[in-house]
């Protein structure tokens, strides 16, 4: 999404009487206000290209952030019980959580990760 950089130089005390005499909102406040009137003033058509271009690049945005988004999953049973852990963490194998002492009735593989990002599961043998 380009952007532009729109910088007002004005005098302090044509800022500080401006300010005194608007009420519930600042200068700046006020000048967002003035740009978002004249941008509804646009011919309509102009004004809806232009809101769903911006819709479009904000939802690309988004799931370019969720597409690249790692965590995993540790999924853990012990006596017939099972918890899941979630972590949005990069883990390597050495960060994780060790069993000292497994139970018999733990399977062999009694933790496993999951990189959901790459779906690949990876079992941790005790």
């Amino acid at each position: 999404m380009n952007s532009k950089d729109i910088t007002l130089w004005i005098d302090e005390r044509w800022y500080d009487a401006l300010s005194k005499h608007l009420k519930d909102e600042t200068l700046e406040e006020h000048l967002e206000n003035v740009l978002d009137e004249m941008c509804n003033q646009l011919p309509q058509r102009e004004y809806e290209r232009i809101s769903h271009e911006l819709w479009a690049e904000q939802q690309a945005e988004k799931e370019a952030r969720e597409a690249t988004r790692r965590f995993a999953v540790f999924h853990v049973t012990e006596g017939g019980s099972a918890d899941y852990f979630l972590t949005e963490e990069h883990m390597e194998f050495l960060q994780l959580p060790v069993c000292s002492t497994p139970s018999p009735s733990m399977p062999t593989a009694a933790k496993a990760v999951w990189s959901l990002s790459a779906l690949k599961s990876v079992w941790i043998l005790p």
